[in-house]
């Protein structure tokens, strides 16, 4: 009958009236055969001049003939979607099958839009920036966030069909201008101020259960205009493809300097959470200290130079403790103290006993063993701590009993270095009884004029 109103010169597919070119398609929808499949697209094409079948029919066709391709296993014809989709139907179809979680046949709409011999006409489309909400969910559903990263997603899919207009880093690509402005866009639609934008937009593709197709990695190369490393670009994927574990990530030096930029806040989180005065965290801390590898050791480093409540600690660690004797009425800090605020003399007592783990480490050599301990040192005196004998003293063997037990050469420099940090802490008497050797790490010093000494807890 189709083919017979097309031969007609009296009655044309023009003259169809809406209800009965909507029966039809109906009727080839439910049958969800692959030539009803191709009748259909004949049908729609033909009546598009004088009917709104396209806006209509065109996603409810198209998610038919994809499933009937998942369904067949067969090669997907990509032709199908060539002249029935426009930028409207594109993004009604990819609304639906993540309202749907059509996972399998989002992957699938990827391959068919990447194939579109008309994807640069797509791409230009003033559709994608057409938000007519402001606040709230679109009529499909959707929160406006998600309405973006789906509008980013699909134009990154169209943009892969899009040459460059020279060299891909010599030049933009046609959707380029419209997806920088739709990550502007997200950006200033945020609600949640605790997420910086890589974490919101990371957080956003895995609620919506996208493919990926290197959106995190667009929206630096776009938003940033810099080249990224090969490790920043793998550790993106990754971000991307599935949810990270940013714990694992900050054990890989290099993964971590890769996504830290651009997930700081998270990191951020994840080491502020951690007690670091605990007995748990300190009994941990200093196991590895004393047995773990360079490696190890460098990321209990890390650990120590993100964690801001610690740096804060440290700085009131000057304030003293009130000696029983004083019979203080109240403590010296009256709320109670958590991961976020730990104690000042706990935090600074945690730093001396790592010190004394690193100077006597059997895994590390003399020179690893004093690099980490001055790394210390220079901690505690670029955040204000005060520094106690402990510490120097575990200086003092990691950079001078250490290397001469091991026959190696303490280099002027290095000693003098150390000596005035123990004048500084303990006097020029400590340093004098060390230069003669008969002071030894461990021992108090005790003054011919006080016998009670200095308790180096050592």
């Amino acid at each position: 009958m189709w083919d017979a109103i097309g031969r007609c010169d009296v009655y044309d597919y023009k003259d169809l009236d809406k209800t009965t070119v909507d029966t039809w398609l109906g009727v080839l929808l439910d049958k969800g055969l692959m030539n009803d499949l191709h009748l259909a697209k004949e049908i729609i094409l033909a009546t598009d001049a004088s009917l709104s079948t396209k806006r209509e029919w065109t996603p409810k066709f198209i998610i038919n003939w994809l499933e009937a391709h998942q369904g067949l296993q067969s090669k997907l014809d990509e032709q199908y979607a060539d002249g029935i989709l426009n930028p409207e139907s594109v993004l009604r179809i990819t609304e639906l099958l993540v309202l749907n979680k059509r996972t399998q046949l989002l992957e699938t709409w990827q391959t068919c839009l990447t194939g579109l011999q008309d994807a640069t006409l797509m791409g230009s489309s003033d559709v994608w920036t057409d938000l007519q909400q402001p606040t709230g969910t679109s009529t499909s559903g959707l929160p406006l966030q998600h309405q973006i990263i789906l509008r980013l997603w699909t134009l990154r899919v169209l943009g892969s069909h899009v040459p460059a207009r020279s060299h891909p880093r010599r030049g933009p690509r046609e959707t380029d201008p419209t997806i920088l402005s739709l990550f502007n866009l997200y950006d200033s639609k945020r609600t949640d101020t605790r997420e910086d934008f890589m974490s919101s937009l990371m957080k956003g593709i895995h609620e919506l259960g996208i493919p990926f197709n290197g959106l995190l990695m667009l929206a630096v190369d776009l938003r940033a205009g810099k080249s990224m490393t090969k490790t920043a670009r793998q550790t993106l994927q990754k971000f991307e493809s599935s949810p990270p574990s940013f714990s694992d990530i900050f054990t890989d030096l290099h993964a971590y300097n890769a996504a830290v930029p651009h997930f700081f806040s998270n990191f951020e989180k994840m080491v502020r959470d951690i007690d670091i005065t605990s007995s748990t965290f300190v009994e941990h801390a200093i196991n590895l200290a004393r047995t773990g590898d360079s490696k190890t050791v460098w990321t209990l480093i890390r650990l120590l130079r993100s964690h801001t409540p610690l740096k804060i600690a440290l700085a009131k660690s000057w304030q003293s403790i009130p000696d029983p004797s004083a019979k203080a009425l109240v403590r010296y800090y009256p709320e109670p103290r958590t991961a976020a605020c730990p104690d000042p003399h706990a935090s600074l007592e945690m730093i001396n006993l790592l010190a004394i783990a690193f100077a006597y480490s059997k895994q590390l050599s003399p020179r690893r063993s004093f690099e980490l301990v001055r790394w210390l040192y220079v901690f505690l005196y670029k955040h204000n701590a005060p520094v106690q004998p402990a510490l120097v003293r575990a200086l003092y063997h990691a950079g001078v009993v250490r290397f001469r037990r091991d026959g190696l050469r303490v280099a002027p420099t290095q000693y003098a270095y150390i000596c005035a940090i123990v004048k500084d802490a303990e006097g020029p008497e400590v340093v004098k009884a060390l230069m003669d050797n008969t002071l030894q790490v461990g021992q108090r010093y005790e003054d011919p004029a006080d016998r009670g000494g200095r308790p180096l807890k050592c």
